[in-house]
């Protein structure tokens, strides 16, 4: 197995002036004895196996080929142009970043072995790709002996000095590790054309120039950045009620660039249920600039994925009631001149108006943001950055309803409820209609009936079990068909008591889904229970106490029969009077004397309560 050890020993020698070709057979000469006829024109190939290239890297010089007659003399030749030899790659070589978020600080350890041996005065090179922020960077961990501290060599790579009196022998292992790096701005796959195995290590030879060894590290893919201070919230003071066209603001710091003309864009990513539309007439997305963009800058709204952003995307989703996930794609207008590149680190501030809340209230899911640059991010649907932004918490929209009670007393009986409403947000086939009673209006179970606009009716005969129609202080039921926007319902109730005490009272009408868990309109509705008139009411005095003084100069008490009120006197009253209302268990009886009166009464003597006529 002939080896070679540099380009100039691939000659051939010639011997005297006479020219006579002599192949000299050492390292760098191979001669082929053939013992037959060459004709001309033949094609000759043949192999040498098991050559051991240069231990640096670079063009060979040429290589010498000739056709020879057995003494020696040529018939034949040509000079083959040099061929390159490229740098043997590190053994074992291995990358490991601290952190694979795009635009974060990052920390690199390299491990790798010398193929080649390297003598002192050589050199040691770490390079970056150009995304890469290397101009803080500090070298941690231990430095091998035969290793100088790095320099900056160029803007992108660090150079060590080899020092150790024998170099870097083959096979000699090595470990760096550099801290305070700045990730790329934009993430994506690696090898990319931007991204193509960023990070390299090499040896030279003296001459800086001659290279022996070489690895290129491939990362395999850095991650989006993460916005931060990222929100979203209803702008102009707006409700967050079900079903509603609100307007959002969208607020973040930008962690990487915005260019106009690739461009970049901002995608919006709703909770589910959330849409663009509500119905077929309803404007289109409107997307307005305001904080961060140049002044006069115009952007463009529109749902991912549809070129137009008006009416025709509404007509197929109104009915739709289980949508995919909706994502709105905001842009700056690549016609405006007063749009430009917006720097990493700039906080934006936009608003997106016709945005369609889901129709259920409750708790959403979170809203996410991602910033797009097809160009920088390295495509296929690769973004540069991101965020999970906050949920909404929506109120049920409020119910067009009237609501009358046949009678408003306090305590009436056998009262019947009529309930008329007109749907805000469509009612899934399947949903309900919910009427809840306020606490203490009592239904009579061998009476109480509920009947509906479609013929439905059904007895709450036991109203704390869950049953057919009724639960606790709830009746519901169930719209087979459903319930577009717009339509009226009724439901009347009958057989129930009104709350024994007057004042306000607070009835609720709500729409809800299959599950009954998932409310979608609502409407609390007030009314005033009238306190009824006691019967008979009769105020007369029965006594009074006067005060005799005897000569022993003692005071008593002498109860006299009277029936009129004597200024200053202490006089027992009588009050007489029959209740409309039946009073509940651990009942009250109250008085309030007119002004000047005082109770002056032993509290241990109570007052006598005669209750005529009940239990």
């Amino acid at each position: 197995q002939p080896a070679f050890d540099y380009p100039s020993q691939l000659s051939i020698r010639l011997d005297g002036a006479l020219g006579f070709p002599v192949c000299v057979f050492n390292r760098s000469c191979v001669a082929l004895q053939v013992f037959d006829t060459i004709p001309g024109g033949s094609a000759i190939n043949f192999t040498v196996p098991g050559l051991v290239m240069p231990s640096t890297s670079g063009f060979t010089g040429d290589f010498d080929v000739s056709t020879l007659t057995g003494d020696f003399q040529v018939v034949d030749q040509l000079t083959v142009p040099s061929l390159e030899v490229q740098p043997a790659p590190m053994q074992d070589a291995t990358l490991t970043l601290s952190s694979l978020t795009a635009g974060s600080t990052t920390s690199v350890t390299l491990d790798f072995a010398t193929s080649s041996s390297v003598p002192s005065g050589s050199f040691l090179d770490v390079g970056f790709d150009s995304g890469f922020d290397i101009s803080s960077i500090a070298l941690s961990g231990m430095l091998s002996p035969r290793l100088t501290p790095f320099w900056m060599y160029r803007s992108n790579v660090v150079r060590f000095n080899v020092t150790s009196a024998d170099g870097l022998p083959a096979g000699t292992p090595m470990s760096l590790t550099f801290g305070s790096i700045l990730n790329p701005e934009y993430p994506g796959p690696a090898p990319r054309e931007a991204f193509l195995d960023p990070i390299f290590v090499q040896t030279l030879m003296p001459d800086a120039v001659t290279l022996v060894d070489m690895s290129r590290l491939n990362v395999s893919e850095l991650l989006p950045a993460v916005i931060s201070g990222a929100s979203v919230s209803i702008a102009g003071g707006n409700a967050a009620v079900t079903g509603a066209a609100l307007p959002l603001a969208v607020r973040f710091t930008t962690p990487v660039r915005i260019q106009k003309a690739s461009p970049s864009s901002f995608v919006l990513e709703l909770p589910t249920g959330f849409s663009v539309c509500k119905s077929a007439g309803m404007p289109g997305l409107k997307a307005t600039a305001v904080s961060g963009f140049a002044a006069g800058c115009s952007l463009v709204a529109c749902r991912d994925g549809y070129t137009e952003c008006f009416l025709g995307e509404c007509a197929a989703e109104q009915a739709s009631e289980a949508r995919n996930k909706t994502y709105i794609k905001v842009t700056m207008d690549a016609a405006d001149g007063d749009c430009g590149d917006i720097p990493k680190g700039t906080f934006l501030e936009f608003d997106v108006e016709n945005v369609v809340t889901r129709r259920q209230s409750g708790e959403t899911e979170a809203f996410g943001l991602t910033v797009v640059d097809e160009a920088s991010c390295g495509g296929g649907g690769m973004y540069c950055a991101s965020a999970d932004l906050n949920a909404f918490v929506l109120q049920s929209a409020e119910l067009d309803v009237t609501l009358t009670l046949s009678t408003y007393d306090a305590g009436a009986r056998n009262v019947v409820a009529n309930v008329s409403m007109t749907a805000i947000n469509p009612v899934p086939p399947g949903g309900y209609v919910l009427l809840d009673f306020p606490q203490k209006f009592v239904f009579n179970t061998t009476l109480f009936t509920i009947s509906d606009r479609y013929g439905k009716s059904c007895l709450c005969d036991n109203p704390f079990t869950l049953g057919e129609c009724c639960f606790g202080q709830t009746i519901y039921l169930r719209i087979d068909q459903g319930l577009a926007t717009g339509d009226t319902y009724w439901i009347a109730a009958s057989g129930f008591n009104n709350r024994v005490t007057g004042g306000p009272v607070e009835f609720q009408v709500r729409t809800s889904d299959a599950t009954r868990l998932s409310f979608i309109d609502r409407r609390l509705y007030a009314l005033t229970l009238q306190v009824q008139s006691l019967g008979g009411v009769l105020v007369t005095v029965e006594s009074r106490i006067d005060l005799i003084v005897h000569n022993n100069g003692t005071v008593e008490e002498s109860v006299v029969a009277e029936s009129l009120l004597r200024s200053g006197a202490k006089n027992t009253l009588r009050f007489d009077f029959t209740t409309v209302t039946t009073v509940p268990e651990v009942a009250s009886i109250h008085v309030q004397m007119p002004a000047g009166f005082s109770a002056d009464t032993d509290p241990s003597t109570p007052s006598e309560v005669e209750i005529v006529g009940g239990s």
